[in-house]
């Protein structure tokens, strides 16, 4: 039995509704599947890098087959959940769209043409938040041995996650995350036709794949 962790940041200690409705449904989909998904929260730490972190470490410590990130606010439909954890590729997640009425994702890539993963029909990106992104225990291992140890608050732990300031910018830690990874032979796929909820004032959701086919479209009329 694949043996997966989902983790979650929760810094207030509380849940959204539709997230709590999604893990439960989840785990019983897969534990139907021969999954066995163990949810870990990390709650009241204010450093988001700091509580990911411990989170990897958990991972890493249980010697999970994968981890699947979760944020606290979030809702996806529990078949995606295990369409990731089947992929065969190390790092896959799903975008997200930002909490802005401005449409906006958490995926980037250097040109506005995603390439294709022939085998599996995922698209390469550069950089994925962690808002629902699935990695290979192996993965995770290898980016962890890699990373700076520090200690907070007595807790060892490593700068897996980190927000530094390189050249005069500030970087996410998500952003971070996914550049070591690359760095260490992993690359980041995306699966495009999925939908994850992302919940505030309102539930901010859409179809990235149809955002970066009109974005292609406009950049090909301005071009001609």
């Amino acid at each position: 039995m694949q043996r997966a962790m989902l983790a979650t940041p929760a810094y207030d200690g509380r849940l959204d509704v539709a997230y709590t409705y999604s893990l439960l449904e989840t785990i019983k989909l897969c534990a139907a599947h021969g999954v066995a998904l163990h949810p870990v929260w990390w709650p009241g730490e204010a450093l988001i890098q700091h509580a990911r972190n411990m989170l990897v470490q958990i991972a890493v410590e249980s010697k999970v087959d994968a981890v699947l990130f979760a944020d606290s606010d979030q809702s996806w439909q529990p078949a995606d959940a295990l369409k990731l954890l089947a992929y065969p590729v190390h790092v896959v997640g799903a975008p997200v769209r930002k909490k802005s009425d401005d449409e906006s994702w958490n995926v980037r890539s250097l040109t506005p043409h995603f390439p294709v993963d022939e085998q599996t029909g995922l698209w390469k990106a550069n950089a994925i938040g962690t808002g629902f992104l699935r990695v290979s225990g192996e993965a995770l291992q290898t980016v962890w041995a890699r990373s700076k140890p520090y200690s907070k608050g007595g807790q060892q732990c490593r700068m897996v996650f980190d927000v530094p300031v390189i050249d005069g910018e500030l970087w996410g830690e998500d952003t971070i995350f996914c550049s070591k990874l690359a760095e260490c032979g992993y690359p980041i796929y995306v699966d495009p036709k999925m939908q994850v909820g992302h919940h505030g004032s309102k539930n901010y959701t859409g179809d990235f794949e149809a955002y970066v086919n009109s974005l292609q479209k406009a950049s090909l009329r301005v071009v001609g």
